[in-house]
């Protein structure tokens, strides 16, 4: 008097592959096997082969491992990036091209340089034309001098940034205020 359902859906095996019996499920697992051992051959094979790309690969020389040294080179062609107004001062001797305009920068404590940079302040409006003149035919003259002998190879800025940037000091204050106490 009752309803019924099919005994292998129940019967305590849900598994569907027991439905197609043990030795369906045996297949499977050797078919597994199978491709796995397939792969792994294909897998080794690749291994394999690339050895012996790499082994049949011409092998480089120690010239090209280790090359020779470079010659020196002179070191005034070996620019730093950054120079400054003293590198250029040497080069420009070692040269000999033209005479340096270089002058060069002093040692002075700040108690010395302090008092010329108040001369340099009190200066009257003539005396401060005539320093400013001294200043810029002083950098002018810094800048031809490093064009001429071409002083500025290999280096950041070039000219300008030697004759420009890095030339005034306290030396340069200095000789421009003796020069425009003479006038």
């Amino acid at each position: 008097m009752g309803f019924s359902l099919p005994s292998h859906r129940y019967s305590g095996n849900n598994s569907k592959w027991f439905k197609y019996g043990r030795s369906a499920a045996i297949k499977l697992n050797i078919y597994i096997r199978l491709l796995l051992t397939v792969v792994g051959s294909v897998v080794a094979l690749a291994v394999i082969l690339s050895a012996i790309v790499l082994l049949t690969q011409e092998k480089p020389s120690d010239a090209d491992l280790y090359p020779a040294p470079k010659p020196e080179v002179d070191p005034f062609e070996r620019l730093a990036v950054l120079i400054t107004p003293q590198e250029l001062a040497i080069k420009a001797r070692a040269k000999k091209k033209s005479p340096d305009p270089y002058i060069p920068a002093p040692s002075y404590s700040d108690r010395q340089v302090e008092k010329i940079m108040q001369s340099v302040r009190a200066q009257k409006a003539e005396k401060k034309e005539c320093f400013d003149r001294f200043l810029k035919n002083y950098q002018e003259t810094l800048f031809k001098h490093c064009q001429e002998n071409n002083l500025a190879e290999n280096t950041e800025g070039g000219c300008e940034r030697l004759a420009y940037q890095y030339s005034i000091h306290i030396g340069v204050v200095e000789e421009a205020l003796k020069s425009c106490a003479e006038d």
